[in-house]
């Protein structure tokens, strides 16, 4: 296993993306525009970063004649304009017909100007009517954006170097399909990727990158449990107890860059500040409580009977007490905003993502019991474990499992056989099981685990 440093309080990611990129996720999309202005697009469903700061945005009354939207917002704003001019003009022609009625005017003068008025305030009727015909038929053609009649043309309003437009992915809709055409005796198949853009902003990305999973992926960290032999207590209780002993306190703890405040821990539940300024504004601020390297092992894990995902755990012993166990963790290009850890026998585990390269299938062996007279109860059991590395490389991985433990004198596990024979394992007096092997590229691995359970012919046993 590799040796290398980390930082304890976090790992920040560090996007170094080309000009005019997008990188898709299902819970976050991020953009880079070959843009060299500070126009971003139109709608709420977006918002941009600039390093590792959110960026302040205003809205104008235009848009670069480039942005595919800039005509129908300008004909937006037009079309509001002349709603407003024709509403003055009515209001007007109100106080002039309400002023021209004096007694010295004849009533005929009086007819003749009350029917010029008329066909006036009938000409702006039409007119007002028109202008809302077309903005009824714009609104229609801008729901399809995503967008409403009320759009902004959003800029960056501050100095901003290398910005990234953070978009939701429900904005910018990614669907797979497949289709299949038999014709005779062959099939055709086609796979295709159905790509709406209700986000605003124009995507002109040279180089697309699409995930079809989070880019925060939840994390639920793994604890061996034994596997309990009961006289008449169904394991699910015991199951569901230990589960919920288990639960980890995840909390968000910012961190910072702030020169001007200092802080010192004074435990894992104190903390001593300095020169700490916020306003009642609404923003925040950042304050770095301690950071440090250290020396870490990088370990792929599984927990086959409770969870068939493979984990990469990183193993470390802090420096300093660790409370909050959520954490943001990158390597390389990766980035998880949902990292989990644990203390577990004085190291401190770090689940850090999912390695999708190891598919993992658990499938149970299960026996016909048998009855002697006077020996009791025998029935064989197991499990067997299908394991594929699709990788091009070498992975080393840690397998950790169960043998039923007994808690009664009345019931025997015994026979235990692990197949492969040269496996390296361990198994630990309360029945866990622990395989570490290395999966070739493309390799495949079938591990066979079997045990016999004896116990009185006249007792129940679940587990």
């Amino acid at each position: 296993m590799s040796r290398i440093k980390i930082a304890a309080t976090s790992i920040i990611l560090s996007l170094s993306l080309s000009a005019s990129q997008l990188l898709y996720y299902s819970d976050e999309v991020h953009y880079k525009s070959s843009r060299d202005d500070s126009f971003v697009g139109f709608g709420n469903n977006l918002h941009v970063v600039c390093g590792v700061d959110r960026a302040v945005l205003e809205s104008r009354g235009s848009a670069p004649k480039d942005s595919s939207l800039s005509s129908t917002y300008a004909k937006v704003s037009s079309l509001r304009d002349t709603l407003d001019l024709l509403e003055l003009k009515r209001t007007y022609l109100k106080s002039l017909l309400a002023n021209s009625r004096y007694k010295d005017r004849s009533a005929s003068k009086m007819i003749d100007e009350a029917s010029i008025l008329a066909d006036e305030e009938l000409r702006i009727a039409k007119e007002s009517q028109k202008s809302r015909d077309e903005l009824d038929k714009i609104s229609q053609k801008l729901s399809k954006a995503g967008l409403t009649l009320d759009m902004r043309a959003l800029y960056i309003a501050q100095e901003c170097q290398d910005p990234t437009i953070i978009i939701n992915p429900r904005a910018l809709i990614i669907k797979p399909s497949y289709e299949a055409v038999a014709d005779g005796a062959k099939i055709k198949l086609t796979h295709k990727l159905t790509l709406t853009n209700r986000s605003g902003v124009d995507i002109d990305a040279k180089d697309a990158t699409l995930y079809t999973y989070a880019l925060n992926e939840p994390i639920r960290v793994q604890k061996f449990m034994p596997w309990r032999l009961e006289v008449g207590l169904a394991n699910k209780e015991l199951y569901r107890s230990a589960m919920m002993a288990d639960g980890a306190m995840v909390q968000k703890v910012g961190l910072a860059r702030s020169a001007r405040v200092s802080v010192k821990q004074r435990n894992a539940s104190r903390y001593d500040l300095k020169n700490l300024q916020i306003k009642a504004d609404g923003s925040t601020q950042d304050v770095v409580v301690s950071t440090y390297k250290l020396p870490y092992e990088a370990q792929l894990i599984v927990y086959p009977y409770s969870d068939r995902r493979v984990y990469m755990s990183y193993e470390f012993k802090p420096d300093s007490q660790i409370k909050y166990h959520k954490w943001r963790v990158s390597s390389g290009d990766r980035v998880n905003e949902n990292g989990v850890g644990r203390y577990v026998d004085g190291i401190y585990q770090l689940y850090a993502y999912i390695d999708r390269d190891i598919e993992i299938e658990r499938t149970r062996d299960i026996f016909k019991e048998s009855e002697g007279f006077f020996s009791g109860t025998k029935k064989r059991d197991g499990y067997r474990l299908n394991i594929t590395n699709h990788a091009p490389t070498s992975k080393n991985l840690r397998i950790i499992e169960r043998i039923p433990l007994s808690t009664s004198d009345k019931i025997e596990v015994a026979d235990v056989s692990i197949e492969p024979k040269g496996l390296k394992y361990t198994i630990s007096k309360d029945g866990k099981l622990t395989i570490d092997t290395t999966l070739k590229p493309k390799d495949r691995l079938k591990i066979e685990v079997k045990f016999v359970i004896k116990h009185d012919k006249d007792i129940e046993i679940r587990y």
